[in-house]
């Protein structure tokens, strides 16, 4: 073989290979670019603490990004629904004015928002409070809310981690609460039981507008809050 026919077959294949380069790119660039969030329990399950000047433990989720060097910016986990079962009853399914944001951990900052890169960050998913039952951690609590378990029975939660510049997935969260007020963290693990699984990705044609967070700083779930933030509309990228 001459030396221009090798020169030939070298420029026919890095030819070939910037054309699946660019075919790649063209089918899969958006989703290479995009951070991809996941929900899982957090290792720190259940951590013992004080609400409402009563004993309590705190339950936990974290917060992936499984493309940890693309920073998934101004990020929540909301659940679209909730529905509960309580004393063997029929399942009821909450009204909800809007996507409901958990808190973030130690939530201290003005702005109840995140921003996600390679090390997990951890949301409050709720409190068991001793004589009061099980309460979500939310930003904003709508008015005679009704998703908390004051007695043995049943939450069951999709929750999606939202960005500015994710595409979200559902997940199906499933809390069981005995009825009884662990003593210590075995009983906690026992008697608050949490089953997280995937759903699938949140459909595009479906706006995620979300509920603000709660201008005056109550307390929801035993953490302090942030200030109000504004109601938008998160556009899937």
């Amino acid at each position: 073989m001459t030396a221009f026919q090798i020169a030939t077959l070298v420029i026919n294949g890095l030819v070939a290979v910037g054309t699946i380069s660019v075919a790649i790119a063209a089918i899969w660039g958006d989703a290479l670019r995009s951070p991809k969030l996941d929900l899982q329990l957090a290792q720190s399950n259940p951590e013992q603490t004080t609400a409402d000047d009563r004993g309590a433990w705190f339950y936990h989720l974290e917060v992936r990004n499984r493309r940890g060097w693309i920073p998934a910016m101004n990020s929540r986990v909301v659940a679209s629904s909730v529905s509960k079962r309580e004393n063997g009853c029929d399942n009821l399914r909450i009204d909800l004015p809007g996507l409901l944001p958990l808190n973030w951990q130690w939530l201290f900052s003005p702005e109840p928002v995140r921003t996600v890169g390679p090390v997990p960050v951890v949301c409050d998913l709720g409190c068991l409070i001793e004589g009061k039952g099980f309460r979500l951690s939310l930003q904003k609590e709508p008015q005679n809310f009704q998703g908390h378990l004051s007695k043995s029975g049943e939450l069951e939660l999709t929750l999606l981690p939202i960005a500015h510049n994710v595409r979200p997935r559902e997940f199906q969260l499933t809390i069981y609460w005995s009825g009884n007020f662990p003593s210590n963290p075995s009983e906690a693990q026992k008697n608050l039981k949490l089953r997280l699984q995937p759903k699938g990705k949140y459909p595009r044609d479906r706006a995620l507008g979300v509920l603000p967070a709660n201008p005056d700083g109550d307390r929801s779930g035993g953490r302090p809050q942030g200030r109000a933030l504004s109601n938008h509309t998160v556009r899937l990228p």
